[in-house]
């Protein structure tokens, strides 16, 4: 394992997951966007976006029992993607143009009043469009270099 593996590690707390490029870990309560992004930011991490089908992957088969037991509570699990400041150009919370989606049919479809974007493991992982003060837990990402 070389330095940057190590403080990777470091950075992701015991319950994350990590490969070699990234840690993800689960807010595991339910918090709207703002209170999830601060968890997020309170671990020196930020909401996660999900760059492509691997990451989504990654992150629902690793993070699969946290999230069948959070839906038991929570329908929807809060990632790092919005439009809140162009209506229908979908942003991570790094700036840049989110360029991979996985909508469910029919979305995102919220207009102006959805602006937060989150996985339904009960929809096969897809993406829906929901209004960000809706409470549920969210996955935060840790940059490991």
């Amino acid at each position: 394992m070389d330095e940057d593996e190590t403080d990777a590690y470091a950075l992701c707390p015991s319950d994350g997951i990590s490969n070699s490029d990234a840690c993800y870990w689960i807010v595991p309560k339910g918090l709207n966007e703002a209170a999830v992004l601060n968890m997020c930011k309170a671990h020196n991490g930020t909401l996660a976006s999900i760059p492509n089908q691997a990451v989504s992957n990654f992150i629902t088969n690793n993070l699969r029992s946290v999230l069948t037991n959070l839906t038991y509570l929570y329908a929807a699990i809060l990632i790092g993607v919005n439009d809140k400041h162009t209506e229908g150009r979908y942003m991570n919370y790094e700036g840049e143009l989110q360029n991979w989606t996985n909508w469910d049919a029919g979305y995102p479809g919220g207009g102006s009043s959805y602006n937060c974007v989150k996985i339904l493991p009960a929809f096969g992982n897809k993406w829906h469009d929901d209004d960000c003060f809706v409470e549920t837990p969210g996955v935060c990402y840790f940059k490991c270099r």
